[in-house]
Protein backbone atom coordinates (compact mmCIF):
# COMPACT_ATOMS: atom_id res chain seq x y z
CA UNK A 1 0.00 0.00 0.00
CA UNK A 2 1.40 3.52 -0.88
CA UNK A 3 1.09 4.63 3.13
CA UNK A 4 3.35 1.98 3.72
CA UNK A 5 5.76 2.28 1.29
CA UNK A 6 6.23 5.97 1.72
CA UNK A 7 6.53 5.47 5.54
CA UNK A 8 9.61 3.06 4.40
CA UNK A 9 11.31 6.15 1.99
CA UNK A 10 11.28 8.52 5.47
CA UNK A 11 12.91 5.50 7.76
CA UNK A 12 15.82 4.81 4.84
CA UNK A 13 15.77 9.10 4.30
CA UNK A 14 16.45 9.55 8.31
CA UNK A 15 19.02 6.80 8.76
CA UNK A 16 20.89 7.86 5.80
CA UNK A 17 20.33 11.93 5.92
CA UNK A 18 21.58 11.06 9.78
CA UNK A 19 24.54 9.22 8.88
CA UNK A 20 25.40 11.52 5.80
CA UNK A 21 25.15 14.57 8.35
CA UNK A 22 27.70 12.86 11.05
CA UNK A 23 30.24 12.74 8.39
CA UNK A 24 29.73 16.13 6.75
CA UNK A 25 29.27 18.14 10.02
CA UNK A 26 31.57 16.31 12.13
CA UNK A 27 31.54 17.29 15.93
CA UNK A 28 29.19 19.47 14.99
CA UNK A 29 26.57 16.63 14.46
CA UNK A 30 24.75 14.96 17.58
CA UNK A 31 24.81 11.24 17.27
CA UNK A 32 21.52 10.64 19.85
CA UNK A 33 17.95 9.85 20.18
CA UNK A 34 17.13 13.65 20.24
CA UNK A 35 18.63 13.68 16.51
CA UNK A 36 18.11 10.41 15.10
CA UNK A 37 14.90 8.90 17.47
CA UNK A 38 14.09 5.10 18.35
CA UNK A 39 13.43 3.65 14.45
CA UNK A 40 9.44 3.69 15.85
CA UNK A 41 9.89 6.61 16.26
CA UNK A 42 11.12 7.86 12.96
CA UNK A 43 8.28 9.90 10.81
CA UNK A 44 8.17 12.49 7.97
CA UNK A 45 8.68 14.95 10.13
CA UNK A 46 12.10 13.47 11.14
CA UNK A 47 13.35 12.71 7.75
CA UNK A 48 12.49 16.47 6.52
CA UNK A 49 14.30 17.46 9.62
CA UNK A 50 17.48 15.13 8.60
CA UNK A 51 17.56 15.74 5.06
CA UNK A 52 16.89 19.43 4.54
CA UNK A 53 20.27 20.46 4.30
CA UNK A 54 20.24 18.16 1.02
CA UNK A 55 20.39 20.09 -2.33
CA UNK A 56 18.14 16.52 -3.23
CA UNK A 57 15.89 17.06 -0.65
CA UNK A 58 12.96 19.71 -2.27
CA UNK A 59 12.42 17.33 -5.04
CA UNK A 60 12.24 14.40 -3.42
CA UNK A 61 9.83 15.76 -0.60
CA UNK A 62 7.56 16.82 -3.61
CA UNK A 63 7.61 13.76 -5.30
CA UNK A 64 6.42 11.66 -1.74
CA UNK A 65 4.02 14.72 -1.25
CA UNK A 66 1.79 13.19 -4.24
CA UNK A 67 1.76 9.54 -2.48
CA UNK A 68 -0.91 8.65 -0.39
CA UNK A 69 -2.21 12.54 -0.59
CA UNK A 70 -5.83 13.69 -0.34
CA UNK A 71 -6.85 13.03 -3.78
CA UNK A 72 -5.86 9.25 -3.28
CA UNK A 73 -7.20 9.01 0.01
CA UNK A 74 -10.91 11.04 -1.38
CA UNK A 75 -10.94 8.09 -4.22
CA UNK A 76 -10.75 5.51 -2.66
CA UNK A 77 -12.86 6.63 0.76
CA UNK A 78 -9.68 6.44 2.39
CA UNK A 79 -9.70 2.86 1.97
CA UNK A 80 -6.41 2.10 3.69
CA UNK A 81 -7.17 4.03 7.14
CA UNK A 82 -10.06 1.85 6.96
CA UNK A 83 -8.08 -1.25 6.28
CA UNK A 84 -6.31 -0.82 9.44
CA UNK A 85 -8.21 0.61 12.22
CA UNK A 86 -12.18 -0.27 10.86
CA UNK A 87 -13.54 -2.81 9.26
CA UNK A 88 -12.11 -3.54 5.69
CA UNK A 89 -14.19 -1.94 2.92
CA UNK A 90 -15.79 -4.28 0.53
CA UNK A 91 -14.38 -3.93 -3.01
CA UNK A 92 -17.08 -5.01 -5.91
CA UNK A 93 -20.33 -6.67 -3.52
CA UNK A 94 -21.27 -5.49 -0.38
CA UNK A 95 -21.92 -2.79 2.00
CA UNK A 96 -19.35 -2.20 5.47
CA UNK A 97 -19.57 0.12 8.28
CA UNK A 98 -23.50 -0.33 8.94
CA UNK A 99 -23.33 2.13 11.95
CA UNK A 100 -20.52 5.09 12.00
CA UNK A 101 -19.89 6.99 15.32
CA UNK A 102 -19.45 10.72 14.65
CA UNK A 103 -18.84 13.99 16.35
CA UNK A 104 -21.81 15.97 17.07
CA UNK A 105 -22.48 19.41 15.18
CA UNK A 106 -20.88 20.64 18.32
CA UNK A 107 -18.42 18.66 18.59
CA UNK A 108 -18.89 17.65 22.07
CA UNK A 109 -20.55 14.10 21.97
CA UNK A 110 -20.60 11.56 19.28
CA UNK A 111 -23.55 10.78 17.13
CA UNK A 112 -24.64 7.82 15.43
CA UNK A 113 -25.14 7.54 12.24
CA UNK A 114 -27.09 4.08 10.14
CA UNK A 115 -26.61 3.10 7.28
CA UNK A 116 -23.40 1.57 5.37
CA UNK A 117 -20.93 2.13 3.09
CA UNK A 118 -21.20 1.05 -0.44
CA UNK A 119 -18.79 -1.00 -1.43
CA UNK A 120 -15.64 0.89 -4.00
CA UNK A 121 -15.52 -0.68 -7.29
CA UNK A 122 -12.13 -3.10 -8.49
CA UNK A 123 -11.65 -0.15 -11.41
CA UNK A 124 -11.59 2.64 -9.39
CA UNK A 125 -8.88 0.87 -7.15
CA UNK A 126 -7.07 -0.53 -9.98
CA UNK A 127 -6.69 2.93 -11.75
CA UNK A 128 -5.66 4.87 -7.72
CA UNK A 129 -3.33 1.72 -7.49
CA UNK A 130 -1.90 2.16 -10.98
CA UNK A 131 -1.33 6.31 -10.22
CA UNK A 132 0.23 5.55 -6.82
CA UNK A 133 3.05 2.98 -8.53
CA UNK A 134 3.55 5.73 -10.69
CA UNK A 135 4.15 7.96 -8.21
CA UNK A 136 6.01 5.88 -6.33
CA UNK A 137 8.52 5.11 -9.05
CA UNK A 138 9.06 8.84 -9.61
CA UNK A 139 9.83 9.15 -5.48
CA UNK A 140 11.91 6.15 -6.15
CA UNK A 141 13.83 7.90 -8.60
CA UNK A 142 14.47 11.10 -6.49
CA UNK A 143 15.46 9.00 -3.97
CA UNK A 144 18.36 7.66 -5.69
CA UNK A 145 19.36 11.19 -6.35
CA UNK A 146 19.59 11.91 -2.71
CA UNK A 147 21.41 8.35 -1.92
CA UNK A 148 23.92 9.21 -4.52
CA UNK A 149 23.99 12.75 -2.80
CA UNK A 150 25.06 11.53 0.78
CA UNK A 151 27.03 8.62 -1.05
CA UNK A 152 29.44 10.97 -2.28
CA UNK A 153 30.09 12.25 1.06
CA UNK A 154 30.22 9.31 3.20
CA UNK A 155 32.31 7.36 0.29
CA UNK A 156 33.70 9.81 -1.46
CA UNK A 157 32.22 9.31 -4.90
CA UNK A 158 28.68 8.80 -6.29
CA UNK A 159 26.49 5.15 -6.49
CA UNK A 160 24.75 5.38 -9.28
Amino acid sequence: MPYTLKARFYFAIAHLSHQANCVQQGALWSDDFSTLPEDWGINEGVAARLAKPWRSWGKLIKSLNTVDNGDYKAATDDFRSKHTHRFTPHVELGMTQMMKRLPSQDAQKPCYGIGGSDPIMLDVLVNEEKKQCTRLSKSYRAFQKLVSEQSSVLFGESCT
